[in-house]
């Protein structure tokens, strides 16, 4: 996923490059004017204003930095009278990009006294963070907020350091991640799928079958077992398991059970497994198991997955006692 980071540069050169550092390794494309390792691509015969547009337009996702400054609008340049920045966000808005804002607390203080100015016909003087020239700042954020165009992100999430603000984008940016990359990260193995096997005993002595569901992780990551067993029509109450377990990495698991079986008769049973990473993407699966016996000894089987859906649910908290 393409992420374009937005913000005045010079005041903030140190968390730009530490925020292209950090999402990077997290697995997105980012886009970042300055570093030219980054996707940035520069078109020949465009201004440099223009190829932050065109960059803008080219990504999946612009997270907007808003800290003191607003930076000098652009109006003789044949713009509108607004900054680099707020053209860079008009662009995300117009083509229907999700934009994230994150604003400085100080910022944000200073944005509820200029509301407040607003609301009582005042003219904002500027204040102790912001000041009078840079009320194109405030302008911005006030109107994203106020946006009202279906789906459009409008909210203002506050920041204090760089480490919170980190943070905030690993947890708003990963459902949009999981949706649009999701394909490439289960091909890459950097989404746990598990493997099953079944194996069946019969107990002739018993007239019953031991099933073994033998589960393998042969994935990249451990996970989080929230659910496993196995259910039929005919069971009574199903014998499937509702603690959280961990399953590390190169790991097996198995869930048996024994049922008695007409040998004369098909049998089919399902098995549920629900498992999750760290981060909370949850794999919820269903398969359905078919048997028939070939001879008195000898079951024939087959296991069909019905049904593996993804979603997000919250992180894995667990506490130390």
């Amino acid at each position: 996923m393409k992420v374009f980071i937005s913000s005045t540069i010079y005041e903030l050169l140190d968390l730009r490059s530490e925020l292209y550092e950090f999402l990077t390794a997290s697995g997105y494309d980012v886009v970042i004017s300055e570093i030219g390792s980054s996707g940035f691509e520069v078109t020949e015969n465009s201004s440099s204003i223009e190829c932050c547009l065109s960059n803008v337009r080219s990504c999946d996702v612009l997270i907007l930095i808003a800290d003191r400054r607003y930076g000098p609008t652009l109006e003789k340049y044949g713009y509108d009278k607004r900054s680099a920045t707020h053209l860079e966000y008009d662009a995300a808005i117009e083509s229907t990009i999700p934009v994230y804002v994150y604003l400085r607390d100080r910022t944000d203080a200073e944005l509820s006294l200029y509301k407040l100015a607003i609301k009582k016909g005042h003219q904002w003087n500027g204040g102790e963070w912001v000041s009078k020239k840079d009320v194109g700042l405030l302008e911005m954020l006030f109107s994203h907020s106020k946006l009202k165009q279906k789906d459009a992100q409008n909210w203002l999430t506050i920041f204090r350091s760089s480490v919170d603000l980190k943070q905030s984008i690993a947890n708003q940016l990963r459902l949009p991640r999981y949706n649009h990359d999701l394909p490439r990260l289960i091909a890459s193995g950097n989404v746990p799928i598990l493997s099953i096997k079944v194996d069946c005993d019969y107990l002739p002595n018993a007239s019953a079958v031991k099933f073994t569901a033998n589960i393998y992780n042969q994935s990249k990551y451990g996970v989080f077992i929230k659910q496993m067993g196995w259910f039929d029509k005919e069971l009574n109450e199903p014998q499937v398991s509702n603690d959280l377990t961990f399953f590390p990495v190169s790991d097996e698991t198995s869930s048996t059970f024994l049922h008695g079986i007409d040998t004369s008769q098909a049998y089919k049973n399902h098995f549920t497994l629900v498992y999750s990473t760290y981060d909370g993407l949850t794999v919820d699966e269903l398969w359905e198991g078919h048997y028939y016996f070939a001879s008195q000894t000898t079951m024939v089987r087959g296991m069909s997955l019905l049904k593996r859906k993804f979603r997000i649910e919250q992180a894995i908290n667990m506490n130390i006692e």
